[in-house]
């Protein structure tokens, strides 16, 4: 008899099981880290790759992959230049290597076994449920959005998004402070442009309830715009309202400049900066406006001569009921009396609050203008007033409306939103009581969540609360499955079901899936794979 007969007779069984992590490991000379097999260039096997001879044996017997080391007697000897271990070449028939997944992936016989899963069966799980959790399934559902406006004792800040899923759990858990918020979704789509004539009276930011930062643009049709001077004592403060007649800055009187150094005069006539330039120095003078000039350029100066004359200037005296506005302005107050001085020169506008327009910018808006300019009808004053996607609440919309009109946003309450599906893998049996208790909802490992609810009791919950996605998420799933107990549990429902109902068919089947696992000694985990084995090449 051949000694291939002779190999046949002494097998008495062939066994096929799953191979399990470990023993994927154990069987593999190497990972194979590239998809490569051979290198064009050089026609040999590429290192790491699928063909690689550090992995399943030399190409050529009793070699090395550089040719280091050569013949029979260096018999399993590994290069240290190369890695690779000098033996003949027939043992690439037979040495294996493994690719260490990026991420698990469920074994298609026995995600799509028909008809019905058996993963899906040993987990309990509908093909439909399944494949949503290996799949990455998502929802489109559509819910209302609440901003948090007080936040209270709970981990939120305000401004914070909630949806209408995440608000029904969280206000069970915390007392905080919302509103209903719209989305913008259109808005005109231009620079903004003025639509009154006057005074900037200021450009500030103001932070609402809701944590957002607007800008506002204060335009009002001036009355009157007076020139400050340095030493006019100040009467009526900023933003102070004045009645017709009031005093509201006392005059002065400018004593006229004169040359500290002697030498030749460089200004431009159209400017009110003097320069006097001398032999070893020079000096420039800042002349306020309506001071009158004495000297002209080239002309030669002494010191002490005269460079303008004096200049009286009268008191401000409100022309009209309204608000005083200073700008560009340096106050100096006296420590003694607290007497109000200007320092430096600026305007000055008396306006009427009830005529003054104010336009708002969302966060991020750009102002074109300055407190104290002047803006004719037309004039672009920012880059736009609002942008897609904002939230506003209808307090907010209503602002915005009431200036710029109702057709100029427009906004959805109803928000579609893409929600992807989780599957509970881990839950603590003090937050299962929990969560049944405040929000009436019964979750266990298994229950698919979306991941509104996964967020939210993940913050609330930490470690004690755990779902996932993917073949991970089945895994971890396969791993929380005790065969045994399983087995007597089913056996006992088995015993008291009515016989050859579709029940006893479904309990049998599953029952029967469940013992050839543990008759084979594999475990459930390994139906989803996380290392692969590669055949030699």
């Amino acid at each position: 008899m051949s000694d291939k007969n002779n190999l046949f007779s002494r097998i008495a069984s062939v066994k096929i099981a799953i191979a399990s992590p470990e023993r994927i490991l154990e069987l593999s000379h190497g990972e194979v880290k590239k998809p490569e097999t051979i290198n064009y260039r050089s026609y040999k096997a590429e290192k790491d790759g699928l063909f690689c001879e550090r992995i399943f044996g030399p190409e050529k017997s009793y070699s090395c992959a550089c040719g280091k080391y050569e013949g029979e007697k260096y018999k399993g000897v590994v290069c240290e230049k190369c890695g690779v271990t000098v033996a003949p070449k027939e043992v690439r028939k037979r040495w294996m290597g493994h690719i260490e997944l990026a991420a698990p992936v469920t074994h298609i016989w026995f995600l799509k076994t028909q008809p019905t899963s058996i993963i899906g069966t040993v987990l309990g799980m509908k093909n439909k449920d399944l494949q949503k959790i290996v799949y990455y399934g998502f929802v489109e559902t559509k819910e209302t959005v609440y901003v948090v406006v007080d936040p209270k004792s709970s981990y939120f800040e305000r401004g914070d998004i909630l949806y209408a899923s995440e608000y029904e759990i969280i206000s069970k858990y915390y007392d905080i402070d919302v509103k209903k918020v719209y989305k913008v979704e259109r808005t005109i789509d231009r620079t903004l442009t003025s639509d009154v004539e006057g005074r900037v009276i200021d450009v500030v930011e103001e932070e609402l309830p809701t944590d957002k930062i607007i800008t506002k643009i204060m335009i009002a049709p001036e009355n009157e715009y007076y020139s400050l001077y340095p030493g006019m004592k100040v009467i009526k403060k900023d933003g102070e309202s004045v009645e017709k007649g009031d005093l509201i800055v006392k005059g002065t009187v400018i004593k006229p400049y004169t040359a500290d150094i002697a030498g030749i005069i460089e200004r431009d006539e159209s400017s009110t900066l003097i320069t006097i330039k001398g032999e070893e120095n020079e000096k420039t003078y800042s002349i306020p406006d309506g001071v009158e000039i004495l000297v002209k350029r080239g002309d030669k100066v002494k010191v002490g001569q005269a460079l303008t004359k004096e200049l009286k200037i009268d008191d401000i005296v409100a022309p009209v009921h309204g608000k005083v506005k200073y700008f560009d302005c340096d106050f100096h107050i006296n420590a003694e009396n607290d007497e109000i001085t200007i320092s430096d020169i600026g305007n000055l506008s008396i306006y009427d609050e009830s005529k003054m327009k104010i336009f708002p910018l969302v966060e991020g808006a750009m102002p074109y203008v300055d407190p104290g300019s002047y803006v004719n009808v037309g004039d672009e004053i920012a880059d736009f007033f609002m942008l897609p996607d904002e939230w506003l609440t209808e307090e907010e919309y209503k602002d915005f409306a009431s200036v710029y009109g109702e057709h100029s946003i427009v906004l959805k309450d109803i928000i579609e939103i893409t929600r992807a599906t989780y599957a509970v893998t881990r839950i603590a049996p003090e937050v299962k009581k929990e969560i049944l208790d405040k929000v009436g909802e019964k979750i266990e490992v298994g229950t698919l969540i979306y991941d509104s609810k996964y967020n939210t009791y993940k913050k609330i919950y930490g470690d004690k609360f755990e779902a996932l996605q993917g073949a991970e998420a089945i895994m971890e799933l396969l791993k929380n499955v005790d065969l045994e107990k399983s087995i007597r549990k089913l056996r006992k429902q088995l015993d008291n079901v009515k016989k050859g109902s579709q029940t006893e068919n479904k309990i049998a089947k599953k029952l029967g899936i469940l013992e050839g696992i543990y008759r084979s000694g594999n475990r459930p985990e390994w139906m989803v794979l996380k290392r692969v084995p590669v055949m030699p090449p």
